[in-house]
């Protein structure tokens, strides 16, 4: 019960910094807001089918259970089963990409992931959040107009926004593997080598969701 399990631990051990709940499961009869008291950020997986711990039973009810104060999303896969959330690949690679992104925000306080976890996977039947990406450490700094198109895309995007091509940007994998790098000398870049699946591009201090056709 490894997914329930894991958010019982945040309440005994507030050193905790970062948690990821897989298709959590918590005995209904003894399921409650006191008992779910923590300050630890977490992200739920949950599965639109599972028959082993059904979404409405638990993940939304420890969800819902988990103080308003404390960072905490819920991603419900659509069609996803019990196992969804085992593999990053799962959700056409949503999994992972959510994954990543909770860790690197709150488990190394990366801020410039923080965006990523409010871009609604494609493949959610059900998807809640309290964070707020507008405020990080006391600042406010998310207004930018760096966009990517079309995306997805299948050989060819092209960057809109302001460019100082002099610097360089990076295509890098769900896992974190840098697949490129190189000197941003037009707006128009070439994916036609990237396998199908997620990516993230990044430039300066931005970081971008990119679909691979």
């Amino acid at each position: 019960m490894g997914g329930g399990g894991a958010q019982l631990v945040a309440v005994e051990n507030p050193n905790i910094k970062a948690i990821l709940a897989f298709c959590p499961w918590i005995d209904p009869a003894v399921v409650s807001p006191a008992l779910l008291n923590h300050n630890t950020p977490i992200l739920f997986f949950s599965g639109q089918i599972d028959a082993v711990a059904p979404p409405s039973s638990h993940a939304d009810v420890q969800y819902n259970y988990t103080p308003s104060s404390t960072n905490k999303l819920k991603y419900e896969v659509l069609l996803g089963g019990h196992t969804i959330a085992n593999n990053p690949i799962n959700g056409f690679g949503e999994v992972g990409r959510m994954g990543v992104s909770w860790l690197k925000k709150f488990l190394v306080n990366d801020s410039c992931y923080c965006p990523l976890l409010l871009d609604v996977p494609t493949t959610a039947s059900d998807f809640q959040t309290n964070i707020d990406c507008s405020i990080i450490n006391g600042t406010v700094d998310y207004n930018n107009d760096l966009m990517i198109y079309p995306n997805p895309a299948n050989n060819t995007i092209t960057l809109k926004g302001t460019l100082n091509k002099n610097n360089n940007y990076k295509i890098v994998s769900i896992d974190g593997r840098v697949i490129k790098k190189e000197i941003l000398n037009t707006s128009n870049i070439d994916i036609s080598y990237l396998k199908k699946g997620v990516y993230f591009l990044e430039y300066e201090n931005q970081k971008m969701k990119l679909i691979k056709n």
